[in-house]
C-alpha cells in the first residue's frame, strides 16, 4: 500500500486461469505538486502493448502536463500523452501491434482536483465513503445498450459493429471500439474506426473519505457499479484499509466467475 497526506491506494492482481497475465498498472508520483498518476491498462492479443503502456504512458503525460506554462494538469496534457504515446507505439512496434492491443483508465488525484482519462472499458468509478457512485465512466463498446453514442461514432467513420455470440464488436472482430494498438481498425488514412482518443472528465470537489476504483473488466464483468460499491463500503468499514480492500475485490470477482484478468486499485481521498 502507498500512502501519501491526501491519498491511500491499494493494489491486487490475478491472473486467474488464463494462459497469460494481459494486464498491466502504474503508480507515478509527481514531485514537482505533490499529485499522483494512476493507470490500468487491460491487454488483448498478448502483454506488448500494455507493457509498452506501464512503461511509457503516464510519462509522457507529465512531460506534456510540464510543458503547459503553469506546469498544470490540463484536459491538452491528458489528450496528448495519449496521442503521442500511442504515435510512438506505432512507430517503435509498427506492425507487431496489428492484432494487439489494450484498454487504458488513468486518473491524475490531487489534494483538489481528480482527472480521469480512459479508451476501452476498464473503468474508473469514484464512489462516497457510504459506497454510492458519483463519478462513472462509460465504457468504450460497441453495444448500443452500453454506449450508443460509440456506435454512432463506429457508423459515422465508415464502419459496423454487430453482436458475434453474446457480445458486439466492431466489424466483428474486436469487443471495445477504443484502445492503443489493433492497427488493424486504425488504419492509414481516413477517420480510424477503433481510436486511442480518451474521453476526460474533471471532478471536484472531492468528498472527505471518497474512494475511487480503478479495474480492468475482469472486475466490472462479475460486479456491477453498484455493487462494487456496496462491497467497497462495507470492506473499508471494517478494515479501513484500501489494500485489503483491493484484494477482496479481487477474491470477490474470481468467486463470482471471471474468466478474464483482473487488476484492482483502490485509492482514498483525504483520510
Amino acid at each position: 500500500m502507498t500512502s501519501v497526506g491526501y491519498l491511500d491506494v491499494g493494489v491486487a492482481s490475478s491472473q486467474q486461469h488464463r494462459p497469460y497475465m494481459e494486464d498491466e498498472h502504474e503508480i507515478k508520483a509527481d514531485a514537482a505538486d505533490g499529485s499522483w498518476l494512476v493507470g490500468v491498462y487491460d491487454g488483448h492479443g498478448g502483454s506488448l502493448v500494455s507493457e509498452f503502456l506501464k512503461k511509457h504512458l503516464l510519462s509522457e503525460i507529465l512531460r506534456q502536463k510540464h510543458s503547459t506554462p503553469h506546469h498544470r494538469m490540463t484536459f491538452e496534457a491528458l489528450e496528448q500523452g495519449f496521442a503521442c504515446t500511442d504515435a510512438i507505439m506505432s512507430h517503435l512496434h509498427g506492425g507487431s501491434t496489428e492484432n494487439v492491443g489494450s484498454t487504458a483508465c488513468v486518473a491524475s488525484v490531487s489534494n483538489d482536483a481528480l482527472w480521469i482519462a480512459h479508451c476501452g472499458d476498464s473503468r474508473g468509478v469514484l464512489y462516497s465513503p457510504q459506497g454510492r457512485p458519483t463519478v462513472v465512466t462509460t465504457d468504450h463498446k460497441p453495444d448500443p445498450r452500453v454506449n450508443s453514442s460509440e456506435c454512432n461514432r463506429l457508423v459515422e467513420s465508415g464502419g459496423s459493429y454487430s453482436k458475434v455470440g453474446p457480445i458486439y464488436r466492431v466489424m466483428g472482430d474486436l469487443a471495445v471500439s477504443r484502445s492503443f494498438g489493433d492497427e488493424r481498425l486504425k488504419g492509414n488514412t481516413g477517420t480510424p474506426l477503433v481510436t486511442s482518443v480518451p474521453e476526460i472528465g474533471l471532478h471536484r470537489p472531492m468528498e472527505n473519505g471518497s474512494i475511487l476504483v480503478l479495474a480492468s473488466d475482469g472486475l466490472w464483468d462479475v460486479l456491477s457499479t453498484q455493487q462494487c460499491g456496496q462491497a467497497v463500503a462495507h470492506i473499508m468499514e471494517r478494515e479501513k484499509s484500501p489494500q485489503k480492500t483491493a484484494e477482496t475485490l479481487v477474491k470477490l470477482a474470481s468467486v463470482r466467475g471471471t474468466l478474464d484478468n483482473i487488476t484492482v486499485v483502490v485509492l482514498v481521498m483525504g483520510r
